[in-house]
C-alpha cells in the first residue's frame, strides 16, 4: 500500500474508519489530486492528515478529548481500524459480558456518556476508548476478540 507520511488514500481511510468508498467519496472531505500514484503513474485523490484530522473533530458528537489521538494532528493513523459502528461495538461489548444494544449506545452518546464522530446517521465510536473504559488489557485475545468483530485480521496499534 502506497505510504506517505502526510496525506492518506481514499483505500486508507475506508480501513481506519471502517466506512465504505462511496460513504468517503461522499463526505466532504478537502481531497487534492495533484500527484501521480508511484505504482500506476496515476492522478489519485489525497488527504492531508491534518485535514482530516480537522474533519474528524467538526464530526464530534459532543466535545470530548481522546489523549491517543492528539497526535495525529500532524503525522498520519497506523493504516488498521480505529472506529468501531455501535453495531460493532455492542458487538465488541458482548464479547465481554456487557449487553448494550446499539440503540442504548446511541442513547449514551447523545447524553455525552461515550465519545463518537456521526457521519449523517451513523456513528464511530473509537475503539481505544472502548478499551479503556473497559479495562482490557492489550494482548493476543484482545486482537483475537477485536479480528471477530470486524471480520478481518486485527492487531491493535495506536
Amino acid at each position: 500500500m502506497y505510504q506517505e507520511e502526510k496525506f492518506y488514500l481514499i483505500k486508507e481511510l475506508t480501513i481506519i474508519t471502517g466506512l465504505n468508498k462511496d460513504t468517503i467519496h461522499h463526505l466532504d472531505l478537502p481531497y487534492t489530486e495533484s500527484r501521480n500514484h508511484p505504482e500506476t503513474n496515476r492522478p489519485f485523490k489525497i488527504l492531508p492528515c491534518s485535514d482530516f484530522e480537522r474533519f474528524l473533530n467538526s464530526k464530534k458528537s459532543w466535545n470530548f478529548k481522546i489523549p491517543e489521538f492528539q497526535k495525529y494532528t500532524n503525522t498520519k493513523r497506523p493504516i488498521v481500524r480505529q472506529f468501531f459502528s455501535t453495531q460493532e461495538a455492542s458487538d465488541f461489548m458482548k464479547l465481554y459480558g456487557l449487553e448494550l444494544q446499539p440503540r442504548t449506545l446511541h442513547s449514551k452518546i447523545k447524553q455525552k456518556e461515550l465519545p463518537a464522530y456521526q457521519f449523517d446517521r451513523k456513528y464511530l465510536v473509537p475503539i481505544v476508548y472502548i478499551i479503556k473504559l473497559m479495562g482490557i488489557s492489550l494482548d493476543k485475545k484482545l486482537n483475537d476478540r477485536l479480528s471477530k468483530v470486524i471480520n478481518d485480521d486485527y492487531e491493535f496499534k495506536l
